[in-house]
């Protein structure tokens, strides 16, 4: 897959901007580096299926739901008395995130599989 780098130019902007967090610097970059890291691999993902040649199914509920969960976690972060809800609400959608990984890399390979095995025939 030719547009590999598209993901690790993604996950790089947000590991970037969690270390920035975590070292206390600039709230708006740290937003404009998780975004921008966010939009890389939401096109990822579109030339993945693209080029695979597959239609995003029932696994785009699970990218959707993780994507949420982790913004609702985020905002509740900053409200002390929902703050106990948050590491959960997190975690459940990296959770689901995760899972909508090994889902898409599941459906890919499969796809693979059936490529390779009907051209051999």
């Amino acid at each position: 897959m030719k547009s590999i780098w598209l993901l690790y130019v993604g996950l790089s902007f947000i590991g970037v901007a969690i270390v920035l967090r975590v070292l206390a610097f600039d709230a708006t970059l740290t937003s404009v580096l998780f975004s921008v890291g966010g939009l890389i691999k939401i096109l990822y993902l579109f030339l993945m299926y693209r080029e695979a040649k597959l239609w995003p199914g029932k696994e785009m509920l699970l990218i959707l739901a993780g994507i949420t969960l982790i913004i609702v976690g985020a905002q509740l972060r900053d409200n002390i008395a929902q703050s106990f809800i948050t590491l959960p609400i997190t975690l459940t959608g990296i959770a689901l995130k995760i899972s909508f990984i090994v889902v898409a890399i599941r459906k890919v390979r499969a796809a693979r599989v059936k490529l390779n095995g009907t051209g051999q025939e």
